[in-house]
Parts: C-alpha cells; sequence; structure tokens
C-alpha cells in the first residue's frame, strides 16, 4: 500500500485542525447562543460598594458586580455639586478596563463609571494559541456584558445622576460588548472608540504576524470569527436601532483594520456620527491623549443630543 506524500506544511494544518476541534466542540453551543438576549434576561449580578473615598469634592466609589461564578471590578467617579450629571460608563482595551477612569479628566461635570473585564486570564486576540484560550474567553464574555449592563443600571439609579442621559463607551476590545449591552439594555446613546466588526477579519489581521501560511492563517481567523459570531456588531449594533451611535476612529489605525472599522459604521442605524482623529489606535503612550480628546468630543456631542431632545 502506498500513502501519498505530504508536505510539511500539510501536516502542519492537518495538526492545526485537530488542535483546534476540541476547543470548536466546545463552545460551538455558545457562539449560536443569542447573546443580546441571553444579557436581556440574565439575572442581575449583585452590586457590592467596597470603598467609598472623597477628594476635594470628587467622590470615587470601588465595586464588586459578581454572580456565582465571580466578580467584576468596577468604579464610579462623581464630580463636586449635587447634579444631576450625565454618565459615561466606560469598557476599556485589553490592558485598560477599570483604568480608563484614571485616563478621563476629573474637571469634567460628567459622572464617569469603568469596568475591568470578567476574565483573569489573556485577553489578547493575537498569536497562535488564541483559538485554544477561546472556550474561556466566549465563557466570560458573557459575563463581562452582563457586568456592563448592571454597572449601567446602578449608575442610572444613583440620584446623583441623570437616569436619561447614561451613555455607555466601549474602546477597541470594549466595542462588541457595548454594543451588545446597548442592544439587550437601551441607553441614552453609544459610543464606540476605535472600535471593530467582522471578527474573521479582525482576527485575520491579528495573526498575520504569527501565521504566515495563508490557509492556516485563514482557517483560524474563520474559526475564531465563528466562535464569537454572537458578538459581532454586525449581528448586535442593528438590534440598538434607535441609539445615538458616535463612533471615533483614526485613519491611521493598523491595529484594526479599515474593513472592520466600516463593518461596525455600517452595522449602526441613524443618528450616527464620526470623528476621525490623527495618530493611530489607542497604545500605552497615548492613551491619556486620546481619552481626553475624546472625552471633548463626547461632552459636545452631549450637548448636542440634550439640545435635539428639547
Amino acid at each position: 500500500m502506498h500513502w501519498p506524500k505530504l508536505s510539511s506544511r500539510r501536516i502542519i494544518f492537518a495538526a492545526l485542525v485537530v488542535a483546534v476541534a476540541l476547543p470548536v466542540l466546545v463552545v460551538t453551543r455558545e457562539a449560536r447562543r443569542d447573546i443580546v438576549d441571553f444579557v436581556r434576561r440574565a439575572p442581575p449580578m449583585q452590586v457590592q460598594v467596597r470603598s467609598t473615598e472623597n477628594a476635594r469634592g470628587v467622590e470615587t466609589s470601588v465595586m464588586a458586580l459578581g454572580d456565582d461564578d465571580g466578580i467584576a471590578l468596577g468604579s464610579l467617579r462623581l464630580p463636586p455639586g449635587g447634579g444631576p450629571f450625565p454618565a459615561l460608563v466606560i469598557l476599556g482595551g485589553v490592558r485598560t478596563g477599570r483604568r480608563a477612569l484614571d485616563l478621563v479628566p476629573q474637571d469634567l461635570p460628567l459622572a464617569v463609571a469603568t469596568l475591568d473585564y470578567a476574565h483573569d486570564g489573556d485577553l489578547s486576540l493575537d498569536g497562535p494559541g488564541l483559538v485554544t484560550r477561546l472556550p474561556a474567553l466566549v465563557r466570560d464574555a458573557r459575563r463581562t456584558a452582563v457586568a456592563l449592563r448592571d454597572l449601567a443600571r446602578f449608575v442610572a439609579r444613583h440620584p446623583r445622576v441623570d437616569a436619561s442621559r447614561v451613555y455607555l463607551l466601549g474602546a477597541s476590545l470594549g466595542t462588541p460588548f457595548a454594543c451588545v449591552t446597548a442592544a439587550a439594555d437601551a441607553r441614552a446613546g453609544l459610543v464606540l472608540l476605535y472600535g471593530f466588526a467582522d471578527h474573521a477579519v479582525v482576527f485575520d489581521h491579528a495573526l498575520r504576524p504569527h501565521v504566515r501560511w495563508q490557509p492556516a492563517r485563514t482557517f483560524l481567523a474563520h474559526v475564531g470569527g465563528a466562535l464569537t459570531r454572537g458578538f459581532d456588531a454586525r449581528r448586535t449594533l442593528p438590534r440598538a436601532c434607535g441609539t445615538p451611535v458616535l463612533f471615533v476612529t483614526s485613519p491611521e489605525d493598523t491595529a484594526v483594520p479599515r474593513r472592520s472599522t466600516e463593518a461596525l459604521w455600517n452595522a449602526a442605524c441613524e443618528p450616527r456620527q464620526h470623528v476621525e482623529l490623527p495618530g493611530g489606535h489607542i497604545d500605552a503612550a497615548r492613551k491619556s491623549a486620546i481619552l481626553q480628546e475624546s472625552t471633548a468630543i463626547i461632552l459636545a456631542w452631549i450637548a448636542q443630543r440634550r439640545s435635539t431632545r428639547l
């Protein structure tokens, strides 16, 4: 019997298919679940205020949002005065999370709440090991979306917050979660900062430096896109129709493919607005500057939305 000769690339590709088969089987059911409906119906998390500090009239609280599987930490900062203030509920990017609070200027007539991801492991979307991390990422993604929903509800109930002017902000990786939450639990508006849609394109772009062979990269990218399609804004953002959307992007962004940025924009209903900033994606050196520039834009947009309502 003669066995067909296999190239090393084909052997690697076959091994790759086998290696990802188990993660695919594990999360296929989760990927098919309607995430918007899940977040809409999920029991509320318990919210416990752990600490509150007051410095020069600025009140900052740390709270834990928990369920049977663990907790996600959140923060709420209120400016001096009685209010009621508009509020911005933020889910930052991979390495930011709740620390986004430190990047937003304090001297604003705005309540700011931030959240950590409900996941203790690696959140990065690049590297060939991504597919093996997907089961835990998909599981905890649902909990993060519910935590964002409940943080927004907690903020809206605060006596110094205008419940009719609570806005969601998703930055980079936070954008799919903000879109899901806006679709499941309507808010006054949605801000998408350097966001993306069409996850297969995003995965392919992120894997390009690590997986040079295109068939393998395409395979992995489509697996990743399939397993996270419930969170893809192409599916969730149209279900938030009626919610005003503000897009902040950069034409120099090399971290997010242009095609994914355009897919996010095309998924939104009117009213929607697009603002471009120079300098590329949110990196460690530019986080503070980007948040400051973006906050000024967001405040003007919030004021515009209020005048439109009036």
